[in-house]
């Protein structure tokens, strides 16, 4: 299994795996640019993509690889609908998470993140 924000997902990538992988799971927060970029989901200096996420999703299919996506909810994505991505997806499994205070890694941010 890899776990992954995506960015080097493609179909060369994946090859190098053929029939040694049988899981990628994808961390994906938001479907907003702006959002992304709040939360520190980035590609380099710019935010993660919907465009980014839908290729790491169809070179994943297309390699024949189960896709889980991870998601960590947040005060920024609290009120966000994933219905329809969900829907074009159709992950194996899709995992949602808490954002949780994470000593030395996320204090900055809690104030900003955090929900109860």
């Amino acid at each position: 299994m890899i776990v992954t924000n995506g960015t080097r997902i493609t179909p060369s990538y994946l090859s190098q795996f053929e029939g040694k992988l049988d899981w990628l799971t994808l961390s994906i927060d938001s479907l907003n640019s702006q959002t992304n970029l709040e939360s520190g989901r980035r590609q380099g200096k710019s935010p993660a993509t919907h465009g980014l996420y839908m290729r790491a999703i169809e070179s994943t299919k297309e390699a024949g690889i189960q896709l889980k996506l991870n998601t960590v909810v947040h005060r920024l994505n609290l009120n966000e609908s994933f219905h329809d991505f969900i829907a074009w997806a159709c992950p194996s499994r899709w995992k949602l998470f808490q954002l949780l205070p994470i000593i030395g890694e996320n204090e900055a941010c809690l104030d900003k993140l955090a929900i109860s």
